[in-house]
């Protein structure tokens, strides 16, 4: 029924006839889910607020058919701003002389964890850039991150995510041994050209690789697509299924957002329309996956936006009070409980119990191969 609905708009046959053609597709998604690639597309390129409304309807009649109005909430703790790589759009790129430089020590961190918990979150986040202080000495140079893990788990009693580059695969037992649920690392685009350019001189294979292995040690995983990087709207539908068969239990968008002190700093600026976009695509066809409305850029404008277009994470909550790394447009105080509050309430939304998300995390068993409306691009 949806490919015969579309074949009107792909053949010409009318504008009328594709509009309300893909009106039809977009109610019914927030029945059943799912719309064709070709549908995905035209509202990834030409959107008009009768079509978004209608998505970003279908995408939060998803969300509640699966999770309610309940929504699951991260405290990030940026542990080292110290990387090894030259992500060509990261603020923290090794090479970035503006950026502030710290390693927090293991009892800051606890301190740290310890408020977050206290302040209502649902897990930990320990986050950080590929330190050379943990990277460049073998197997061992990992002991800090396990025994830190161990520590955040045991004094939180929260689930604990770990977001700091590529890991090798003998350290991930470790890490789940020692408290780690989740295992965070953002491929940010399948095309494997573009990848080279965002993330210059890393191994396309060996980061998802690391996924992969992630998930046979016993890790959930998150991944992640950049919008508005210099991706074809093709490329992101490729992400999602690229996502969706490695089994992640959790994905994300972001906007790319051009940083000083880094190679794309002279890019112009990405709408974080798109990537609401993308969320509300991600969420009518993979409808049970977590989806993240990460709080690193665009504050509580882009959060209502994000989570209004389905996502129902909100991540990278800190302390009050604290740099959340320093970035550049970062405003620490919105990145608190007290802060996004009045944000859930106007979207409908409240905090989930600690006991809802540890069921949802426990009981979570990632579908091997998930498909795009029934196709799966090569």
């Amino acid at each position: 029924m949806k490919r015969d609905l579309w074949a009107g708009v792909q053949s010409g046959s009318g504008l009328r006839q594709g509009r309300e053609a893909l009106y039809a597709m977009l109610d019914q998604a927030a029945v059943t889910a799912g719309i064709p690639p070709s549908a995905m597309i035209r509202l990834l390129d030409s959107p008009t607020p009768e079509l978004l409304n209608r998505l970003f309807t279908a995408a939060r009649s998803q969300r509640e058919r699966h999770f309610g109005t309940r929504v699951y909430l991260y405290g990030t703790l940026n542990i080292s701003t110290h990387c090894r790589q030259r992500c060509s759009f990261c603020y923290f790129r090794k090479t970035n002389r503006l950026a502030r430089r710290y390693r927090q020590p293991l009892p800051q961190v606890v301190d740290q964890a310890r408020c977050l918990a206290a302040s209502g979150v649902h897990l930990i986040n320990l986050t950080g850039g590929e330190d050379p202080f943990f990277f460049d000495d073998g197997l061992h140079g990992f002991d800090p991150l396990v025994e830190m893990v161990r520590a955040v788990s045991t004094d939180t009693g929260l689930p604990v995510m770990i977001s700091m580059g590529v890991l090798p695969g003998a350290v991930m037992p470790r890490l789940h041994a020692a408290g780690a649920v989740w295992y965070a690392c953002y491929q940010e685009t399948y095309n494997r050209q573009r990848f080279g350019q965002l993330r210059v001189g890393q191994d396309f294979d060996q980061r998802y690789q690391s996924k992969m292995t992630a998930r046979q040690n016993g890790l959930l995983v998150e991944d992640g697509v950049l919008c508005g990087a210099g991706e074809t709207s093709r490329d992101l539908l490729d992400a999602f299924t690229a996502m969706a068969r490695l089994g992640a239990s959790q994905v994300r968008a972001t906007t790319f957002v051009p940083l000083v002190g880094t190679p794309m700093h002279d890019e112009a600026p990405s709408s974080s329309l798109r990537t609401s976009i993308a969320i509300a695509l991600l969420r009518i066809t993979y409808p049970d996956l977590l989806i993240a409305a990460p709080l690193d850029w665009g504050g509580m404008a882009d959060l209502r936006d994000h989570l209004n277009a389905g996502a129902n994470v909100v991540a990278g909550l800190v302390t009050p009070g604290s740099d959340a790394g320093e970035l550049p447009m970062v405003r620490s105080e919105q990145r608190t409980m007290e802060g996004i509050a009045c944000t859930l309430r106007g979207c409908g939304l409240a905090p989930a119990s600690a006991d809802t998300y540890r069921d949802r995390v426990l009981r979570h068993s990632p579908i091997e191969t998930r498909k795009v409306s029934g196709e799966v691009f090569s």
